[in-house]
């Protein structure tokens, strides 16, 4: 191998000051530098054994004058990195110029596999960076830029700081993106050392490092193009997850990517505005006395929050003090998660309850209201699902709850089994609204034709009174209802 292939020539015409202003802008670590030089002194060695043997017949003069060069390189290793491809991650190069190559093996392969294990929290995905020349505002970094940056990271000793506060002046945030898991990297533009935040409150597990001066100079070229803004990101100083940083993706002008002001805006001259906007929206019907029918209450998110192109605005449009009827749609027979879709597109809130039945597991078997019923828009449908099949003796009695009762309750059954005995099955304890919206009851027994008297009894002034007749059939798992009032019973308790 000759001087050629190892670039040793640049250096024949460089003086010593070219020498030494190399080396200090060696990447290396000091102990890095220390290797180098003790393989540059082995080939220098090398070198000199064979320069000797080929030219032993030369005048001394070649030889006094190309020392002097060998001994500048041995005195500036780092230099000699550079020149040899091993800075900046330059190992590889020289590993993959062949076996033969004297930087290919041994020592430097392990400072090269440790330069590559060296950032201790784990791979970068993304970047976001906020300094104070563009806050509030934040800026990603590009791939190229995360590349650059993810290797002057790993080139890093990480040597943690204990005895030592952060120094004061400006700082950049460098919000990391790994695999889901936020966190933060404040970087002092004033002397390099990277403090490492799990949280963006700068007070939750913080270690405190030693950095670099090629991680300032990165920083401070990154174009702060203001098209590229990430706008209103928010003070994230009062907050304590990392990850609300990336919650916000739109750039450039604020006002074109903020969810505008539709209070008091008809539902149709919303859609519109939302639509040219990029959003999708979801409307929500709810009974109002100042806000007139059809036309906007409210947000969610609020009017100025910005939000990703094809993210929902949920809004909330009046149905005036009486609210607006809807005819409920025949929900039996449908998979609970068509029903759900269709009653949701008349704004019904749906609730859904597993009960025993052979339909197939998921089918809706009972609804409330009935199919053909008008209801309020916004007002409760409730489905009862199948649970595939039933259980011989069990029963699960059930009744909708009416609307505005609150209180401590239970339900009562009383029958005489197939063997003549009378049984009584008690629900339990329940308080509404906490409960729900269903009072579900599992009554076990055998035998079919029982007939079944239920009540309600109101634990807190303990008035009782019958909700109604039933024939249970414990052989099928299911029961008939002769006469019912829930409400009537419900008002004759109060």
């Amino acid at each position: 191998m000759n001087d050629k292939e190892l670039g040793l020539d640049v250096f024949e015409m460089a003086d010593n000051e070219e020498i030494k202003r190399i080396a200090a802008d060696c990447p290396a670590s000091p102990e890095e530098k220390e290797r180098m030089f003790k393989l540059s002194q082995k080939i220098y060695n090398e070198r000199t054994n064979e320069s000797n043997e080929a030219h032993a017949d030369e005048v001394s003069g070649v030889e006094q004058y190309k020392k002097p060069i060998w001994h500048k390189i041995v005195s500036a290793a780092a230099a000699l990195a550079l020149v040899a491809g091993l800075g900046a991650g330059g190992y590889m190069l020289a590993r993959n110029k062949g076996a033969d190559n004297h930087f290919a093996g041994g020592e430097n392969s392990q400072v090269q596999e440790a330069a590559e294990s060296n950032y201790p929290f784990g791979e970068i995905d993304r970047v976001r960076m906020l300094c104070p020349a563009i806050a509030p505002a934040a800026i990603e970094l590009e791939p190229e830029q995360v590349a650059e940056l993810t290797s002057m990271l790993n080139e890093l000793t990480w040597e943690e700081i204990n005895d030592k506060e952060p120094a004061e002046g400006e700082n950049s945030l460098l919000h990391i993106y790994n695999n889901n898991d936020p966190y933060l990297l404040i970087v002092n533009m004033l002397d390099g050392s990277i403090m490492y935040c799990k949280d963006a409150d700068g007070k939750t597990e913080t270690k405190l490092y030693s950095g670099s001066e090629k991680i300032i100079q990165f920083l401070n070229s990154i174009e702060l193009d203001p098209e590229k803004f990430l706008n209103a990101i928010g003070d994230l100083s009062a907050k304590n997850n990392s990850s609300d940083i990336w919650k916000y993706v739109h750039v450039g002008n604020k006002e074109a990517f903020s969810v505008p002001e539709l209070m008091g805006k008809n539902i149709e001259l919303a859609k519109q505005e939302l639509r040219e906007r990029g959003y999708e929206y979801e409307v929500k019907k709810e009974k109002n006395d100042e806000v007139q029918s059809n036309y906007v209450i409210r947000t969610e998110p609020e009017a100025g929050t910005e939000l990703r192109k094809g993210d929902t605005v949920t809004l909330y449009v009046s149905m005036g003090s009486e609210g607006e009827n809807v005819t409920v749609d025949d929900y039996i027979g449908k998979m609970a998660e068509d029903a759900s879709i269709m009653a949701g597109y008349k704004n019904f809130k749906v609730f859904t309850y597993e009960i025993p039945s052979n339909e197939p597991q998921g089918t809706v078997v009972e609804q409330y209201p009935a199919a053909g019923t008008e209801a309020v828009s916004g007002g409760n449908v409730t489905l009862f699902t199948s649970k595939g099949g039933y259980t011989a003796g069990e029963i699960t009695y059930r009744f909708i709850v009416p609307d505005d009762i609150n209180g401590r309750y239970a339900v009562d059954f009383i029958w005489t089994d197939g063997d003549g005995i009378t049984k009584v099955e008690s629900s339990g304890n329940f308080v509404l609204p906490e409960y729900g919206n269903v009072v579900l009851t599992e009554i076990s027994g055998k035998g079919n034709g029982c007939e079944a008297t239920a009540y309600l009894t109101n634990l807190e002034n303990n008035k009782k009174a019958e909700l109604g007749h039933y024939i249970l059939d414990f052989d099928k798992g299911d029961y008939t209802v002769i006469d019912e009032d829930i409400e009537g019973a419900f008002e004759a308790i109060k």
